[in-house]
């Protein structure tokens, strides 16, 4: 958005976000589905680990702002690839997570 004039890339930054913000509820939305199927004290650990990855986000966007004060275009794009790689491993230990025989039997109790 650096090389669009000042409406334009609020624009573009606003369809962006809204993006975000619908696949993010949709996450949101179906883990909390897949915790309601476990036991209860799942749900706390899902809810616990919802707020350190809000804390850790915040964190690490603090850091690339001062590793690189003057350039934030760099810091952004650190930031970003470091989020990418974060969330790719989440989605591989999803796959893991799904494939443990205790949600294996929660699930199918569930369904049935």
């Amino acid at each position: 958005t650096e090389s669009l004039e000042s409406g334009k890339a609020f624009a573009v930054v606003m369809v962006i976000l809204t993006f975000f913000g619908l696949a993010g509820g949709i996450i949101q939305a179906s883990s909390f589905a897949l915790g309601g199927v476990l036991p209860g004290k799942f749900i706390g650990a899902l809810m616990f680990g919802q707020g350190i990855s809000g804390i850790a986000i915040n964190v690490l966007r603090a850091i690339c702002l001062l590793i690189i004060p003057d350039n934030s275009y760099l810091g952004a794009i650190i930031y970003f690839s470091i989020a990418s790689v974060i969330l790719v491993l989440s989605a591989i230990a999803n796959l893991k997570f799904l494939q443990l025989p205790l949600v294996k039997y929660y699930m199918k109790k569930a369904s049935e």
